[in-house]
């Protein structure tokens, strides 16, 4: 069985940017979140995340691809669970299954 992921505000469950996603798809829905940019490069052996200074949607634009602290040597897939652990410009990811049970929970509060 694949595990899908949800992508939400993490303030606000309620706005839900996406569903049913690969872990790739997750990492990357999270990064371009309101026209961000991002990359993953090879640097010294490692995979490393470099991400965009700005949005493309601002006044100045997306700016310099700057390096970030997620960087592995375990592949691509260990970086993408390593973003998704994480919260990117307001938005965070967890499973499908985690998100239902979480919204349940909220049901079960009122």
């Amino acid at each position: 069985m694949t595990t899908t992921y949800t992508v939400f505000r993490r303030d606000d469950s309620s706005v839900v940017d996406a569903q049913g996603l690969t872990l790739r798809e997750a990492a990357e829905c999270l990064l371009t979140q309101d026209g961000y940019a991002f990359e993953i490069r090879s640097v010294d052996g490692f995979l490393q995340l470099f991400t965009s200074t700005g949005s493309r949607n601002s006044p100045i634009g997306a700016r310099d691809l700057r390096p970030t602290r997620f960087q592995t040597l375990d592949g691509v897939d260990a970086l993408y669970r390593d973003i998704i652990t994480d919260t990117w410009h307001g938005y965070t990811a967890m499973t499908d299954t985690d998100f239902s049970a979480m919204l349940a929970s909220f049901e079960e509060d009122e």
